[in-house]
């Protein structure tokens, strides 16, 4: 019997938690009215401590009820229901910027598609008289297909709005403020150019440019930059890039490009932008292994089906058939899910087997020899047993390389009884690996508690490097958090390109934290 979904504020069937916390949710849910998927985004009133987040979510909803663009993610509608604030999104099924910068690889045409989209959705909201005031990658959405989407307008200031911030309450990310944010001064919407020349100095070249290792050097570097020394970290780029990041990367906001239209200006786009220019990566990939597979899937095919021919015309060997065999048929999926067994019945006895005496039988020339006796000549099948896994947070696990579920389970797992292989995988941990004996005839129970089975890395670096672990990049300094690795010896690799590369052997112990200091100025030489 399906589980009926739940159903918030009689219009939200919810699908998925996406996050949650104290006063505040993030789901995945069906707009019943509607007939289409949502994203949903809910406030408990009551339990607010700070009631700014409520002003920031009545803001958010209203600014994007007004701004109709391609690029700027859609709210569908909002309101209170009891206690709770409410507002729905359209769903865009996407990752965010950050997760294209560390995880995919992409072209400079590409990029450039990229950058004319935000530019563009900038351009209109800057129309409309917002100042989004927290453009970041993590802000920026994108789908397979290379579409963006603007989101998260929490911060954003609108027409009548106060544009002053006191230097007390500095709002913003760090890494990613303009000088006068930072300074609290008066901000309109030149402060969302600096930030967008930080985001396209970090899809060109990999890095934001001053980032620090702590929030007070990164502000001080904005504060503090020297523009030709700037200029001169990214006058490698491609020259209507340079020009751009020109445009945008100046201290005084006076001195910046008139309006975020400018960009478009050095892109090899207008502003009807083309409906899908480049196939992703991945849908590439996928195409391709179809092309070259099928052909090879069809031969193998027509190959088995000569074979099995080829076999049904041999002629029969000559002489005795072979006997029937003594073992049990089992019928198991390669997934090691008992899905049926049958044992081969005894044979009848023959009627002539009153003649022979117990335990004897005659050879042609009559004589007697002894047949080894066999209690069972049959042998019993292994009973199945039941496997039930608990994870925490979760796991998607692998049984015996071949059967995937993931946890929470909705129903015990029947196995062969014996040794079996699992492999669990979670997006912010190693994989683990290890086996279990599963008992037939029972329900066996495994737990895991993934934070407990993994040692950590604290590694901080001065003045940042990007940070490798066995040869795979796991984060860029500072690091938010010490990073999950197997117990064992890894080789740690830092790089930052203004030095020579830092490497060193570190031994990792399970629940215990590893911390290493690197810094590049004293440390490598």
């Amino acid at each position: 019997m399906n589980r009926k979904p739940e159903l918030l504020f009689e219009k939200f069937e919810i699908e998925t938690v996406i996050k949650k916390d104290a006063y505040s949710a993030v789901y995945l849910a069906r707009h019943i009215y509607l007939g289409k998927r949502i994203f949903l985004k809910t406030l408990n009133t009551k339990e607010l401590a700070d009631p700014t987040l409520l002003h920031r979510f009545k803001r958010e909803a209203k600014i994007l009820a007004h701004l109709e663009h391609p690029h700027i993610i859609k709210v569908l509608d909002f309101g209170t229901f009891g206690d709770q604030f409410y507002i729905s999104f359209e769903y865009f099924e996407s990752e965010n910027l950050r997760h294209w910068l560390k995880k995919r690889s992409l072209t400079e045409a590409q990029k450039e598609f990229l950058l004319a989209q935000l530019a563009q959705a900038l351009h209109f909201a800057h129309s409309q008289g917002v100042v989004h005031r927290d453009l970041k990658p993590e802000n920026i959405l994108i789908n397979e297909d290379l579409e963006l989407k603007i989101a998260d307008f929490g911060l954003a200031l609108w027409n009548d709005e106060r544009h002053v911030t006191e230097a007390t309450s500095i709002v913003g990310t760090p890494a990613y403020m303009s000088p006068e944010q930072i300074r609290g001064e008066e901000l309109a919407f030149k402060t969302d150019l600096f930030n967008l020349g930080l985001i396209v100095f970090e899809l060109f070249k990999d890095k934001n440019p001053f980032l620090g290792t702590e929030v007070g050097q990164t502000l001080n570097n904005i504060l503090n930059f020297d523009e030709a020394e700037l200029r001169r970290s990214y006058e490698d780029l491609p020259q209507n890039i340079v020009k751009i990041l020109d445009g945008l990367l100046r201290k005084n906001p006076q001195e910046r490009f008139a309006s975020a239209g400018d960009v478009l200006a050095f892109l090899p786009f207008d502003d009807r932008l083309p409906q899908a220019p480049f196939v992703s990566h991945k849908k590439s990939i996928v195409k391709a292994i179809v092309f070259i597979a099928l052909p090879l899937f069809l031969l193998l095919a027509v190959l088995i089906v000569l074979k099995e021919r080829e076999k049904r015309t041999v002629p029969a060997t000559r002489g005795k058939p072979e006997a029937a065999p003594t073992q049990p048929l089992t019928t198991v999926k390669k997934d090691s899910v008992v899905t049926h067994r049958t044992s081969v019945p005894p044979v009848a006895p023959s009627s002539q087997a009153g003649s022979k005496k117990n335990g004897e039988e005659r050879t042609k020339s009559g004589e007697r020899v002894r047949k080894s006796t066999v209690a069972n000549p049959v042998a019993s099948p292994a009973k199945a047993g039941e496997l039930w896994i608990e994870c925490q947070p979760w796991a998607r696990v692998t049984i015996d390389s071949v059967l995937t579920v993931t946890t929470p389970l909705k129903k015990s797992i029947a196995l062969k009884a014996g040794r079996h292989r699992l492999v669990l995988r979670h997006p912010a941990y190693p994989e683990f690996r290890t086996t279990v004996q599963v008992k037939g005839g029972e329900k066996n129970l495994v737990k895991f508690k993934l934070d407990t089975l993994f040692g950590y890395l604290d590694c901080q670096v001065f003045p940042w490097g990007k940070i490798f672990v066995d040869g795979k990049l796991v984060d860029v300094s500072p690091l938010k958090k010490p990073v999950p690795l197997a117990p064992g010896r890894h080789v740690l690799v830092v790089e930052n390109p203004q030095f020579p590369k830092y490497s060193a052997k570190i031994d990792i112990a399970q629940k215990d934290t590893t911390h290493v200091r690197v810094h590049f100025s004293r440390d490598v030489k």
